[in-house]
């Protein structure tokens, strides 16, 4: 019964509009939409592929296993994400929608935690900023009508525990040598 109740109260309420809502009123600004967009467009494909081989051109053989292992846990982390949409296959608030492009989970959300922990692994001083940056990419998928805050927030935990797995697998992933 207790159950019940429970499902009932969060039906009724759906703290996702509510909190969606929320940031459509109370955040929406000129600014607001200038910021957001580029926090969004940070990552795109095309900006994740900047990154990899940034961090590849920048340091040794070191850094070349670490963007490696970044790039195969990577893919692993949008070939789940992508799963995930397929199966769930969740409308998002606004915009176009198909079960290829679903709202559930947050595909950027889950790029950007991935990318703020492993990084943020080799170079704890950046620690904080990549995680505030990381969480204003997944709140820029909310105020653009992308995603539902819980899209952002379940994107956000993929992401993280794929970038915790990249971590712990950097030793042995870090030795394959598919990639130039």
């Amino acid at each position: 019964m207790n159950v019940l109740i429970l499902v009932l109260a969060i039906n009724s309420f759906n703290p996702d509009r509510v909190a969606y809502n929320w940031i459509q009123d109370n955040l929406k600004s000129d600014v607001g939409d200038v910021v957001f967009d580029g926090l969004s467009k940070s990552m795109s494909a095309s900006m994740q592929g900047a990154l990899l081989l940034g961090y590849m051109v920048i340091g040794g053989s070191e850094s070349q296993k670490t963007a490696r292992t970044i790039f195969y846990v990577g893919i692993a982390n949008a070939v789940t994400v992508g799963a995930i949409k397929f199966i769930v296959g969740r409308p998002r608030p606004t915009g176009t929608y198909n079960r290829y492009n679903s709202s559930f989970p947050s595909g950027h959300s889950s790029a950007a935690f991935y990318w703020a922990t492993t990084i943020s692994h080799e170079y704890p001083e950046l620690k904080v900023p990549l995680y505030i940056w990381a969480g204003g990419v997944a709140l820029s998928r909310v105020y653009l009508g992308r995603h539902w805050p819980s899209d952002v927030i379940v994107g956000g935990i993929i992401g993280y525990f794929f970038g915790r797995l990249a971590i712990r697998m950097k030793p042995r992933i870090g030795e394959i040598h598919i990639l130039p």
